[in-house]
């Protein structure tokens, strides 16, 4: 549209300046006639000297005239020495056109409309340009919008994966225990009386009734049965010491254990031996040295393994106290003086303690 526009206009400018100055370009009155008459004279002169072919004895008079005309050598010198020659002013020479045409205002308004048009064409270009800034902008922070909606959702979604990974942990959990074998500890009694021998050792055999309350197979079922005495040795050690000795793995060939089926109850005799040193030691420096005895506790933990997660070991234990009764009534004493040498086992309480209890 501009160019179309700048094209009317440079047409429409060259011929209004041709019909501007086309007056001085006419003719002088008066002096056009002679002049073509002179001109036309001399070439007719000219033609002729050119066709002449030797110059004519008028022409050598007329040239013999001319020179004996001629001023001498001194009248021309004076003539040609340097003389001042006063101008009073110079002549104005001016081009004037009566034409006022349209064609005449719009060659003399249309710089000015133009330079206009340039104008509005700039102030529409910054417009635009701000209009596109402004769109810039607006599409940076939209893409910033997205980038942090997207951040949000990513996180969003690594909450949902986490808590969905934590679900399925806790569906597995759930299933593990509906269907998995436990293992209740239901007594532990004595089997034999508590006998302090020659070797300064004392040693008591146990009645340890188990059941498998799960609902599944319990393979590999083994006992441990340790102690603590009192002043001497902690519980906590000693219950450390058994976890690590029952899930240390077993070589390859070995069935050790045994095999029960939901709702199977289990009792077997596992004996318990106090080493003479601990007992020597309970005498010298135990909570009971001053009345000549000891005292001790138990721990009963059973280690089994399940069909359904070959390989790995379930555990229950428990923590029993272990007491003489009195024969004679009275509350019972958790004392034992190694002089007395055998204590009887219908003498003999083991009693839940109810610290230490575990299943897993």
């Amino acid at each position: 549209m501009l160019l179309k526009f700048m094209g009317t206009l440079f047409v429409l400018t060259t011929i209004d300046t041709v019909l501007i100055f086309a007056p001085a370009f006419a003719p002088v009155p008066g002096k056009s006639a002679k002049s073509s008459a002179q001109t036309a004279d001399n070439g007719k002169q000219e033609a002729a000297q050119d066709h002449d072919p030797c110059p004519s004895l008028s022409l050598i008079y007329r040239e013999k005239e001319s020179l004996a005309n001629q001023p001498d050598q001194a009248d021309q010198a004076k003539k040609d020495e340097c003389q001042q020659v006063a101008v009073a002013s110079l002549p104005v020479v001016s081009v004037a056109s009566d034409y006022k045409g349209w064609m005449k205002r719009l060659y003399d308004w249309g710089p000015w409309a133009f330079a206009f048009l340039l104008v509005i064409v700039g102030a529409l270009q910054v417009r635009l340009l701000r209009q596109t800034r402004d769109e810039i902008k607006r599409q940076a922070n939209t893409l910033q919008g997205q980038a942090e909606d997207a951040k949000e959702t990513g996180a969003h979604t690594k909450t949902l994966a986490a808590q969905a990974e934590r679900q399925t942990e806790l569906t597995q959990l759930q299933l593990d225990l509906t269907h998995r074998p436990w293992i209740a500890i239901e007594s532990v009694t004595p089997a034999s009386d508590l006998v302090f021998n020659g070797d300064g050792e004392a040693i008591l055999m146990l009645n340890l009734s188990v059941r498998n309350v799960g609902n599944s197979i319990a393979k590999y079922v083994r006992p441990w049965v340790d102690y603590a005495i009192s002043g001497v040795t902690q519980m906590s050690e000693v219950t450390a010491r058994v976890i690590e000795i029952l899930k240390t793995p077993q070589p390859p060939g070995m069935d050790l254990g045994t095999l029960l089926f939901p709702g199977q109850p289990y009792i077997s005799q596992y004996p318990i031996t106090i080493q003479s040193r601990y007992i020597t030691q309970a005498l010298e420096s135990g909570d009971f040295k001053d009345q000549g005895g000891i005292s001790f506790e138990i721990i009963v933990c059973f280690d089994y393994e399940s069909t359904i997660d070959p390989g790995h070991h379930y555990q229950t234990r428990s923590t029993f106290g272990v007491a003489r009764i009195q024969p004679q009534g009275g509350p019972i004493n958790g004392i034992f003086q190694p002089a007395v040498k055998v204590f009887p086992a219908q003498l003999i309480a083991i009693f839940y303690r109810g610290y230490g209890a575990h299943a897993d």
